[in-house]
């Protein structure tokens, strides 16, 4: 979908209205208060109400605030060193030299690197354990395609299957939670949190969802991404390897001889200072990225927008295209140029309002938001501290182009229609 200035329209979803709203009046309402941002990710998330006994939300802050009170500063510092330490198994897994599947490898790193936020550290060092939860997720998102929720009712392998792999990951929430009480367990982290509120197994077992769900569909594909367009501009790949060495000379890590056990004594706050020009990169490509419509649902009062009625209930579908393609705002808009989210740059896009929404607007910031930039700066360093690397197609040429988008869902950052492989060579150290 392209930059468009079209007027507002409805559509029906079996029995549930859907509005699209256009433009800035449209980005304005949707950012207001009294709609719901997890409708969205209760689309695209297992729909766990399926198979599972979930009491209706009272609204998007209830939840909304019990996810941003785990996934919130202290909470990345107590898991930093096993995060860290989750990334390096991961590459060490990887060997001195290979070539793999982009997307899918740094998929595995990823799920892994996210199961101490989502309580299930336990797992964190059992491979099989890894390997089961992936599959567990593979299976449910394969059955969250558009075909389930138009025509719901229908009991095709791949829905049959989400439905089985939703029963499977509330029985291992559920074991995990018996096992823990049992043994009298009681550990500083979000699971364990919910345990002492008394949170039934299948809300849980949707907070691990959720989760795993965000690290794997956006963080991980951000990250491949993120590899793609520094492949394809050097000159970007130059320097956030720049910034990469400057950063380890600067924390005295460049002499290392385990980079992974000493990076975990850095403070995170110097990943947030001295680490600007990979997070320029990443804003430019989730502009890019970010397709599509975003989705709230209206829990308030009946809303009216330029003369179109917004009742309670219904969803409201904002183009993120309107924004992030606007050649206003973004000029030639279609091309790559992270300069656009330096601090002058953005200063001066400050008189239209909100422009990008990358990482969430208005009332609904995205909360695992420095959850993902620091995994996502860590992955770079040790990626680039230790290895020569460069992508390749399907025929192990090198990549010259960028690939097509595998656009199978809404609300999140898809992964690549195509084959792209990584190559790479352990450095000399």
């Amino acid at each position: 979908m392209k930059w468009s200035t079209g007027r507002m329209f409805s559509f029906k979803v079996l029995s549930d209205t859907v509005i699209v709203v256009r433009g800035f009046t449209g980005r304005d309402i949707f950012l207001a208060k009294g709609l719901d941002f997890l409708a969205g990710y209760k689309l695209l998330v297992p729909q766990l109400k399926e198979f599972l006994p979930l009491k209706p939300l009272t609204g998007d802050e209830s939840w909304g605030a019990v996810m941003a009170s785990f996934i919130c500063t202290r909470m990345i510092e107590k898991f930093h060193g096993t995060m860290l330490g989750a990334i390096a198994a991961g590459y060490d897994a990887w060997g001195d030299e290979g070539t793999l599947d982009l997307f899918r490898s740094v998929n595995e790193i990823i799920f892994a690197v996210s199961l101490p936020l989502a309580g299930c550290q336990h797992f964190a060092k059992d491979a099989e354990a890894i390997r089961t939860l992936i599959d567990i997720f593979a299976r449910l998102d394969a059955g969250s395609g558009p075909s389930s929720l138009i025509l719901p009712w229908v009991p095709t392998p791949a829905r049959v299957n989400r439905v089985l792999a939703g029963l499977q990951l509330y029985r291992i929430t559920k074991n995990l939670v018996q096992e823990r009480q049992r043994l009298g367990v009681d550990v500083d982290d979000p699971l364990q949190t919910l345990i002492r509120q008394n949170y039934p197994t299948s809300e849980m077992a949707r907070f691990i969802a959720t989760i795993l769900f965000a690290s794997v569909t956006n963080t991980a594909n951000l990250f491949a991404w993120t590899l793609v367009y520094l492949e394809l501009h050097k000159e970007w790949k130059d320097r956030v390897n720049s910034e990469v060495t400057t950063f380890l000379q600067d924390t005295g890590l460049h002499a290392s001889q385990n980079l992974r056990d000493d990076m975990a004594y850095v403070p995170l706050s110097l990943m947030d200072e001295k680490l600007h020009t990979i997070e320029l990169v990443i804003n430019e490509v989730l502009r890019l990225l970010a397709s599509g419509p975003f989705i709230r649902r209206n829990i308030g009062d009946d809303l009216v927008v330029d003369g179109v009625h917004i009742p309670k209930g219904a969803f409201i579908m904002f183009p993120v295209e309107d924004l992030h393609r606007n050649p206003k705002m973004f000029p030639n808009p279609d091309v790559f140029d992270p300069t656009r989210f330096t601090a002058e740059n953005v200063e001066q896009r400050k008189k239209y309002g909100t422009t990008f929404l990358g990482w969430g607007g208005g009332r609904h910031p995205c909360v695992g938001k420095r959850t993902a930039l620091l995994e996502i700066k860590m992955m770079t360093i040790l990626l680039m501290a230790q290895y020569q690397f460069s992508l390749t197609d399907v025929t192990d040429s090198p990549l010259c182009e960028i690939p097509r988008v595998d656009v199978d869902r809404l609300f999140k950052v898809f992964g690549s229609k195509e084959v792209v492989n990584i190559r790479y060579r352990a450095k000399d150290r």
